[in-house]
């Protein structure tokens, strides 16, 4: 955008002999101002003083110029549609905040004009706020900028409103902890542990007898013999206890499942109400 050169300048003041030359120097210094904020991005005060430039009192060359460099401002100025919606409604009075100050106070449906950059935007509607984050750009137009508002639900309360009865919770029934059944299906785990362990122990020791010199001639230590065998023995002592508390304890568990559940109720006294909550399991 080029300046007025000072020979135009001059043309200027020349012409006008009839005018007012404070008059020409205001507008001549408006236009240099107006080029200078609009390279700087400052759209809105390069708009205000390519008006004041354009206007009518100015001298004609100085108009003309004006108001191009002003329709190319008006055209590089972003612009967006604010639209708030309270359960899919459009809502036309809503508080719109632009970087945390009052922009606008009604939604009319048309494009609000801002700078050019980064901006956050604050709608606040029914006690509601919701805020959006924009990057506005140079020469977008109607941009739309949608806030989705939900009304609360659940019952009004204010003044004459009677609130709603408090009604008290339900009993809960609760099962008390099967202590017993995981009692005893802990020792047929046990029981199964140890038949893995001791088995395992005594075929080893078997498997290492027979493999030695004296198993051919029947010389082995008879000592070495009983304590594999009492390894067997110990073994099979443990299968049949985990075995026989694996069956009590499938017993106990399906005595549990079939018990009722216990009555668990809390104590305290309801708002507004001399009734009470009592507390405890039956």
């Amino acid at each position: 955008m080029p300046r007025l050169s000072p020979a135009l300048v001059a043309l200027i003041a020349l012409s006008a002999h009839a005018a007012d030359q404070k008059t020409i120097q205001q507008c001549v210094q408006a236009s240099e101002e107006a080029q200078l904020l609009h390279k700087r991005g400052s759209l809105f005060a390069a708009r205000q003083k390519f008006e004041a430039c354009a206007a009518p009192g100015c001298p004609s060359v100085v108009q003309a110029e004006c108001t191009r460099w002003l329709d190319e401002v008006l055209g590089e100025l972003p612009g967006v549609v604010v639209v708030a919606r309270l359960d899919g409604v459009d809502q036309a009075k809503a508080r719109v905040l632009l970087d945390d100050q009052p922009w606008l106070e009604t939604l009319t449906g048309k494009p609000a004009e801002l700078e050019p950059g980064e901006h956050h935007v604050t709608v606040e509607l029914e006690g509601q706020r919701q805020e959006q984050h924009l990057v506005a750009n140079v020469g977008e137009k109607n941009r739309l900028l949608v806030f989705q508002f939900t009304r609360p639900a659940g019952p009004v309360v204010g003044p004459g409103v009677e609130p709603p009865p408090v009604t008290p919770p339900a009993p809960a029934m609760v099962r008390p902890t099967p202590w017993v059944p995981l009692a005893i299906s802990g020792v047929a785990v046990i029981g199964f542990g140890l038949f893995t362990g001791l088995g395992l122990g005594g075929r080893g020791a078997l498997d290492r007898l027979t493999s030695s010199p004296c198993a051919t001639d029947k010389t082995c230590d008879p000592a070495g013999v009983a304590s594999i065998r009492r390894l067997f023995v110990a073994a099979d002592v443990s299968l049949v206890a985990g075995a026989v508390a694996t069956g009590f304890a499938l017993w106990q568990w399906w005595m549990w499942l079939r018990a009722p559940p216990a009555l668990s109720v809390s104590v305290g006294v309801l708002p507004g109400s001399a009734a009470l909550q009592v507390s405890g399991r039956f």
